[in-house]
């Protein structure tokens, strides 16, 4: 994948902080009760202390060569590395408050590019600069979450589990276990999840049910 095939899409400027008055009735609200909690709890993360500290990252002239083993490789005992390139010489800038969209097709590069950004490749195997907030180096890894196209979540655990899995892996050793469940609270009611927090997250291949169905 070279700078030449990516696409960036940027949408929308800083989010808006603005939510309805306590006299408007907002539309569906009967509804969809667990929406409007969601706003509700958006207003109250900020207005609390947790903050969010602002990143952006750029990529210049970045080439990702793994080594790659053969099976004859493997069976001669190679001395000699072979690197294939991945990624050849890509420049780009994820900006705050932007979506940012990496486009193309099959095997051009797309989770190669992720997992480079994220910092789930080993250093060695890149070359160029990776810069975070005008500093060469690497995105501390509490602040990255990476979504994959499968799912990767244990399907015996609940939802209100899963989230605050994730929640203690992000948060520092050190922060009260209290804070970590308000903050998974917090988390379920902005995204409406709080009204099936008991339900398991499922299975479709262990014949499991869940939240999928």
């Amino acid at each position: 994948m070279s700078a030449d095939d990516e696409h960036n899409e940027e949408v929308g400027g800083a989010p808006s902080t603005e939510m309805p008055s306590s006299n408007e009735e907002p539309a569906g609200k009967s509804a969809r009760p667990h929406l409007e909690a969601g706003k509700k709890a958006s207003t109250m993360l900020m207005n609390q202390s947790r903050s969010v500290s602002i990143v952006e990252v750029e990529l210049q002239e970045l080439t990702y060569q793994p080594v790659t083993s053969t099976a004859t490789a493997k069976a001669q005992n190679a001395k000699v590395k072979e690197r294939s390139v991945i990624l050849d010489r890509v420049s780009t800038k994820i900006s705050p408050y932007k979506l940012t969209a990496w486009i193309g097709p099959s095997g051009s590069g797309k989770t190669s590019l992720t997992s480079v950004v994220a910092g789930l490749v080993k250093p060695t195997d890149i070359a160029g600069s990776i810069i975070v907030n005008g500093e060469e180096g690497r995105l501390p890894k509490q602040m990255v979450g990476v979504v994959w196209q499968d799912d990767l979540l244990l399907s015996n655990l609940t939802v209100e589990e899963t989230i605050y899995f994730a929640a203690r892996l992000k948060t520092p050793h050190e922060t009260p276990d209290q804070e970590v469940r308000e903050l998974v609270e917090d988390v379920m009611a902005i995204l409406g999840l709080s009204h099936i927090r008991d339900n398991l997250i499922g299975s479709s291949l262990a014949n499991q049910p869940g939240i999928s169905g």
